[in-house]
């Protein structure tokens, strides 16, 4: 698990596309900010909360910018994600 893609997402995107993060992942922008803090704080995504981010990025992702965003999956955010059988086998 690398929670730097999920950092430099945070680094590199608008306070508008955090706060529409947040929103479209059904959290807090507080929290989000929490999980990019360095040092890492043992503050974890769930698999669930993961999983939101992943498919809120996405959808903010394919807008045009002037540099695209990096691409967010659920094993940067979770560990539990990055360990599953399953989430290794679709292609990580």
């Amino acid at each position: 698990m690398t929670i730097q893609k999920f950092k430099t997402w945070m680094k590199e995107s608008t306070s508008d596309e955090k706060r529409e993060l947040a929103e479209k992942a059904q959290t807090s922008l507080s929290l989000l900010y929490q999980l990019s803090y360095d040092p890492p704080n043992n503050r974890n995504a769930s698999s669930g909360l993961a999983g939101r981010i992943e498919k809120a990025a996405a959808m903010i992702g394919k807008r045009k910018r002037h540099a695209p965003l990096p691409e967010l999956r659920r094993g940067d955010l979770a560990e539990d994600c990055a360990n599953c059988k399953l989430y290794k086998e679709c292609g990580e």
